[in-house]
């Protein structure tokens, strides 16, 4: 169950790698934008069965949904760049204040070229892949909660299958997140969630790049990011939320700080259907949720069209388009 939109949070490609010499720096490029920490919404406090912040898992129960399976499939599609297909499979369960958590989450593109900064014939294509396990307690009018990525990997390829040019990979040694949620006052909630991730890039030149024998290089990179939420429940069925991140990538031949804005308002027009408009990133989009009698089934889409944000001048603008469905036990 959730709402708001999944996007690419941030591209933050360090453009000179397409323009000058390739580094490690460029097996990046796709693990920034499609792995965890590029395409999760920087959500701290709502109580969404995806969120970022393993520590609202709790709020689940008091919507009914303390144990469930969700299925959701976005597609991104740019301008000037590939159209990318995402899905997440995820299920909780409760027992007692201790809440769990296993997702699955993967995003792959087809070939296509990017021509606002590499040759207009040489096609690029990326492939994300990773799962991650939380655990949540509640400790009365706070939770906290953490999560641990065993499996989070980037693969990119620059040319087509029978031209291929380089292959940047990317394995994430170390993917965790830790956070805090809770209630600070009256209809006022809180949060805050941290994402630290230690990768492992390989770029990969064939001899039809290099004109002699195949060259690797390596580098290891580090993201850390914090985000702070506030939730307001102005009355039943009507809810604004506010959420900022902040944060860096860093590593040989990048170096990206990190400043967003997540904002957004949902309102139940009946008790079955809800909407909401939010703004990431200087993109606005709109969701609707479907929420069935018994409250056991949740459906929902969310769409953000002519996307603005700082990939515009490498991939162009995207539209947007995410659709989910879960069922709660």
């Amino acid at each position: 169950m959730r709402a708001g939109l999944i996007l690419v949070a941030v591209l933050v490609i360090c453009m000179p790698i397409v323009t000058a010499q390739l580094g490690p720096e460029a097996g990046m490029l796709g693990h920034i934008v499609l792995s965890p920490s590029g395409i999760d919404l920087p959500d701290a406090v709502q109580p969404y069965s995806t969120s970022s912040n393993p520590a609202v898992l709790p709020g689940l129960v008091l919507l009914g949904w303390g144990r469930g399976v969700e299925a959701d499939i976005g597609f991104i599609d740019f301008d000037a760049g590939p159209t990318v297909t995402a899905d997440m499979e995820l299920f909780w369960w409760n027992d007692g204040r201790e809440f769990y958590r296993v997702m699955r989450q993967g995003a792959s593109s087809g070939s296509a070229p990017l021509p606002l900064v590499l040759n207009p014939t040489t096609p690029v294509s990326f492939d994300t892949e990773s799962l991650q396990l939380s655990f949540a307690r509640n400790e009365g009018r706070w939770n906290w909660g953490v999560s641990w990525y065993p499996e989070n990997k980037t693969t990119t390829r620059l040319g087509a299958n029978n031209g291929l040019l380089a292959i940047g990979k990317v394995d994430s040694s170390l993917t965790v997140r830790a956070g805090l949620s809770g209630q600070i006052a009256k209809n006022l909630y809180g949060g805050a969630v941290w994402h630290y991730e230690n990768s492992h890039s390989t770029l990969t030149m064939t001899p039809l790049m290099t004109g002699e024998r195949a060259t690797t290089q390596s580098a290891h990179y580090q993201t850390s990011l914090r985000t702070y939420g506030l939730l307001w429940t102005l009355r039943p069925g009507t809810s604004a939320y506010a959420n900022f991140q902040e944060g860096k990538y860093h590593g040989p031949g990048l170096d990206e700080n990190i400043s967003i804005w997540f904002l957004g308002a949902d309102q139940f027009v009946t008790p079955e259907w809800s909407v909401g408009i939010s703004n990431l990133d200087n993109a606005w989009g709109t969701n609707v949720q479907y929420f069935s009698e018994d409250g056991k089934w949740n459906a929902g889409a969310s769409y953000s069209p002519n996307t603005l944000r700082r990939s515009e001048d490498y991939l162009g603008r995207a539209d947007t388009l995410y659709m989910w469905g879960a069922r709660s036990f």
